[in-house]
């Protein structure tokens, strides 16, 4: 594993310069060669393949104001909808009494249609992330979640790699771990630790890390579970 993760950092670390030194989504600064942001968790890296699935929740940018609703890139030349009718669960008269351009919010992408168009809503990842919280609270209260996933990514197509900050604990290679989230525990297992574009045999509270995962197919991850112990 440590020899196909540095190969895969070096084929890629010219492909993750960026434009600017901070984070498009958070504007935390970012280390020269970073693969992920340390402030929101989100990947860096161009050529990574936005998973977008039906339910998941991702951080977005509002790029344009409508009548109608807002567009919202959630991935590299990835925009999608959210319509007015999604943006509260009371009658609203105008977009910009909840949103302006610029905004980074969360969205719930809710569809996909045969055109490739993406619908989203606001009111629905609000709510799911409010409920997310509440169980968040109760389980650390009892230590067992590890971390909150903020993004997935794949490389070389297969294995999952999931981003967050370690929030409580110590996550270690080769520990056994659980992914939870919308009523559904699935098995893992750590193969890798990233931090700052180096590995790692442990992440500790408090850091922010990339891991990565093997035992588990990367549809059955979302932004918004949770990687607890086992």
């Amino acid at each position: 594993m440590e020899i196909y993760s540095k190969i895969f950092i070096r084929d890629n670390l010219k492909q993750n310069e960026s434009d600017s030194s901070f984070c498009d989504k958070c504007r935390t600064k970012l280390n020269e060669g970073a693969r992920f942001c340390s402030g929101c968790g989100i990947s860096l890296l161009k050529n990574d393949e936005p998973i977008l699935e039906i339910g998941n929740i991702y951080n977005g940018l509002v790029k344009k104001i409508m009548d109608f609703g807002a567009f919202v890139e959630i991935a590299p030349n990835k925009e999608g909808l959210v319509h007015i009718s999604k943006l509260s669960r009371k009658r609203i008269n105008s977009v910009t009494e909840v949103l302006k351009e610029g905004d980074l919010i969360s969205v719930k992408l809710l569809e996909i249609d045969k055109q490739g168009r993406i619908n989203l809503s606001y009111i629905d990842a609000i709510e799911q992330e409010q409920s997310n919280t509440s169980i968040c609270n109760t389980n650390l209260t009892n230590n067992n979640i590890l971390m909150e996933i903020k993004d997935i990514f794949i490389i070389q197509g297969i294995v999952p790699v999931v981003t967050g900050k370690v929030l409580n604990g110590t996550i270690k290679l080769n520990d056994k771990v659980l992914i939870s989230g919308d009523n559904r525990i699935e098995n893992a297992t750590v193969t890798g630790i990233e931090m700052s574009n180096q590995l790692h045999k442990e992440a500790k509270e408090g850091e922010c890390a990339a891991i990565w995962l093997k035992g588990i197919k990367p549809e059955k991850i979302k932004s918004g579970y949770f990687l607890e112990r086992c």
